[in-house]
């Protein structure tokens, strides 16, 4: 039987894992016998399950780094389009996001990464300068979670979720869009945020309103799409 933790510590290492340790068990059950196969088969199962989490971690992440080094990241990436202005548009991943389990509330897993990512858009828009008063910053995910937590501390996949606008050139302090309330019958299945407007709507907004792209321009970033709402956000 291959023993893993609960939660964030199912991938930390164990006494067992330390290689001075595997070298010891090795040589004690290097024989063939029926401790040493169910030695060695637990050692296989342990390490392929621990493949298979990193894995799906990998996948879940898209390979994005974890928030806590966003604040670096913030940081360089506001002294290049401070430094350079034919810098005009810019993108940064975030990982780590997919909490099953131990969400925690206003304290835990959860709040840390949104903490970081708070500390990096804070870092962000103060490195910027006056660059950030021309700025529309753009805070996406790409699924969002269940309304309610589920049986191990954490949220599921959902459906619906928020978009995230800041810059000083946004005619910001506004919760656009429509809102239903979290009653289940409200719900999609019962069980997750409807998605009530699509993503691309903003997003065409805002590079119309604030980077002045055409129509014809507009069809080539969102092919065979016309937005059905003209948001005022510039």
């Amino acid at each position: 039987v291959a023993s893993l933790a609960h939660g964030e510590q199912a991938t930390q290492p164990l006494a067992i894992d330390q290689s001075i340790n595997t070298d010891l068990f090795d040589r004690l059950y290097q024989n063939s016998t029926m401790i040493g196969r169910v030695y060695q088969e637990s050692r296989m199962a342990r390490q392929t399950l621990l493949a298979n989490l990193a894995e799906e971690m990998e996948a879940a992440n898209q390979g994005a780094p974890l928030p806590k080094k966003f604040v670096g990241d913030a940081q360089r990436l506001a002294q290049i389009m401070r430094k350079n202005p034919q810098v005009q548009l810019a993108f940064t991943s975030l990982g780590g996001w997919d909490t099953h389990i131990k969400q925690g509330n206003h304290l835990g897993r959860l709040a840390n990464l949104f903490q970081s990512l708070g500390k990096g858009l804070a870092t962000l828009s103060d490195n910027l300068g006056e660059v950030y008063d021309q700025t529309v910053i753009v805070v996406l995910s790409e699924f969002g979670r269940a309304v309610r937590e589920n049986g191990s501390g954490g949220t599921d996949h959902g459906h619906g979720n928020v978009m995230l606008l800041m810059g000083g050139a946004l005619n910001g302090g506004k919760i656009l869009g429509e809102w239903r309330g979290l009653e289940s019958s409200e719900l999609y299945q019962a069980r997750d945020l409807p998605v009530l407007t699509d993503f691309r709507d903003p997003l065409i907004s805002i590079f119309q309103q604030h980077f002045k792209l055409s129509s014809d321009q507009m069809a080539s970033i969102f092919p065979n799409y016309q937005a059905s709402v003209d948001f005022s956000l510039v």
